[in-house]
């Protein structure tokens, strides 16, 4: 392996901390509403607007009621996980030239 092959621990730390900032704090403002949207497309008529079915789910389930479907920690679990697979894997394939 060359140099710019190998990864240390800095570098899944740095996948880690990207996955954290792009898609965790995107799938923590996002999730909540999706909870809300999917709620009113399953059972039309249950709010009367999506400000609504904000205020109704904290007040019957509190803020755990906008967790159903996502944790911020996955996406970098992904990202990081992802890079080291790429690198055992890719360290055992043989490149091939193609003309």
């Amino acid at each position: 392996m060359t140099g710019s092959d190998v990864h240390d621990f800095s570098y899944y730390k740095k996948c880690m901390m990207g996955g954290i900032l792009s898609c965790g704090i995107t799938h923590t403002l996002v999730c909540p509403l999706d909870i809300v949207k999917c709620r009113m497309q399953a059972m039309p008529g249950l709010y009367s607007s999506v400000g609504d079915g904000f205020r109704s789910i904290k007040a019957a389930e509190g803020m755990k009621g906008f967790t159903l479907v996502s944790t911020t920690t996955t996406p970098d679990c992904f990202l990081g996980m992802g890079s080291h697979s790429r690198r055992i894997l890719g360290s055992g394939i043989r490149k091939v030239r193609i003309l």
